[in-house]
Formats: C-alpha cells, structure tokens, sequence
C-alpha cells in the first residue's frame, strides 16, 4: 500500500476522492496532502441524487482539520479492531518553545510557560495524552508547560476505561477520588511521602510493575520527538501549535500500527 492510498483510507476518502500525493517540507515539519478526483468524475446530486459533472475545480487550502483528521484515523482503526478499550495510560510530555524575545513584539509567547522539572527550567507546552495499553493515543490536549499533569486527568478519560495507569506526576487525592468515582481500577504510580520508612520495598516492587505496562505510554513521545523530529514549537500560541500536534499524533498512530495496516 502506497502512502496515497493509506492516506486516503485514514480519512475515510469515498471514490472519486483520493489523495493525489503527499509532500512534506523537512525545514518547515510540514505535510500537505493534497486531494484530487479523476477527469471526467461525476458527483451526487445533494438534492435530487443525479450525477452531474463538476463545476469548481479551483484549489482550496484547509489548514484547521486536525481534529476532524484525528477523529476520522481513530474511526478506522477502531473498524478494523486496532484499538483497545480495556484501560488507559495517561501521559505528557514537554514541548519547547523559543524564548527569545528578538521579535516585533519584543515579548515571548505569552500562551507558554515556564516550568522546572529536576533541576532544569523549560520554556513551552505540554501535551497531555491518554493511550490505550499498547501505546495509540486515543485523547490529546495542550496546556502551558506550568499546568501540573494531574490537572488535566479528567479530560482525557472516555469513561470507558476499566484502568488508568499514570507516574507518580498523578499522585494525587483529586486523581484517586475522581478514579474512586468513576469505578475505575487505580494503577497510578505512588510517591514515597516525607519521612516514610516502611514500605519501601513494597512501594518499589508496585511502581515497578506499573512502569513495565506504562513504558508503552512512551513510546508514543519517541516516534514524534525521534521519528517526526518535532522537538520545539513552531508557530506562537497554542492553537495553532496544538492544531499540529494533532496532527502529528494522527500520523503517529499510523506509523505505530503500520504494519497491520500494511498488510491489510
């Protein structure tokens, strides 16, 4: 299957529409798919059904379809039985941003955030993601690189999840409480409390066990940092930057599961 073809199946594309060809700008981290019908295609009628010949081949741009794009790869995975159901990983990962202040307004982009994580400050967003136990992002959202990760937990649940695992980023009453709530099976990793003695085996042996179903979480981070080279923002605000994201998770649930979808 040729990447046209695939494109054209993630977005659910019905003959005569299919993606002509794909082009991606390695300086700009832009992919374009550009959307085509035959010579001579004929479409439906809204009205009265009949076939009638085209009547605007002029080119338009479309640059606010992530969502749209995300929703439809997630409904062809779901159809073809890619996805599970069973629990969820949540997640987030840092995204730079420049903060140089060498721009018209002279100010940084005042949509990101600082935050300090360890003993080293970054300048950005976040992505806050939730992904089923094999590692394929199934809810996304943008914040501030300041929002604490356990804020943003109620978001991204379906209310289809039997368990949620988390780091210790989740650690929190609120997360238990709303997981308590919901019925859901709690697998959010435990921080050691100031003073704690005892237990310390036990509390390592448990953050262990999440860790090794967790770790797939990750691997989701790898293919956009690593395989798509996103690394730091490129556009200010986070509409914009979050439009692209999203984009980019779509893409990467594609590379994640490609081989099954290649060999379909």
């Amino acid at each position: 299957m040729v990447p046209e073809e695939l494109f054209s199946l993630a977005l659910g594309l019905v003959p005569p529409w299919l993606v002509d060809h794909v082009t991606f700008t390695v300086e700009e981290k832009r992919l374009d798919l550009h959307i085509n019908f035959p010579k001579g295609s004929r479409f439906a009628c809204s009205v009265c059904g009949e076939e009638c010949p085209v009547h605007d081949t002029r080119d338009h741009t479309w640059r606010h379809m992530a969502q749209a794009i995300f929703a439809e790869v997630q409904s062809v995975l779901q159809e073809k039985g890619l996805l599970l159901q069973e629990g969820k990983t949540v997640d987030a990962t840092l995204i730079h941003a420049p903060s140089s202040t060498k721009n018209r307004d002279r100010k940084r982009d005042p949509e990101m955030s600082s935050t300090k994580k360890g003993n080293q400050w970054y300048f950005g967003m976040k992505a806050h993601v939730a992904t089923d136990l094999q590692g394929i992002v199934q809810t996304v959202d943008f914040t501030a690189a300041k929002v604490p990760d356990h804020q943003m937990l109620d978001g991204l649940l379906t209310g289809e999840e039997s368990v949620v695992l988390g780091d210790r980023g989740y650690d929190y009453p609120q997360v238990h409480d709303t997981l308590a709530a919901r019925g859901i099976r709690n697998a959010v990793a435990r921080r050691r409390y100031p003073g704690q003695k005892t237990g310390l085996a036990a509390l390592k042996r448990y953050n262990r066990a999440i860790a090794r179903i967790r770790a797939r979480g990750e691997h989701i981070f790898r293919v956009l940092k690593c395989q798509f080279g996103y690394r730091r923002t490129r556009y200010r605000g986070l509409g914009k930057n979050g439009a692209q994201l999203t984009t980019l998770f779509a893409l990467a649930n594609l590379y994640m599961l490609r081989r099954y979808l290649l060999a379909a």
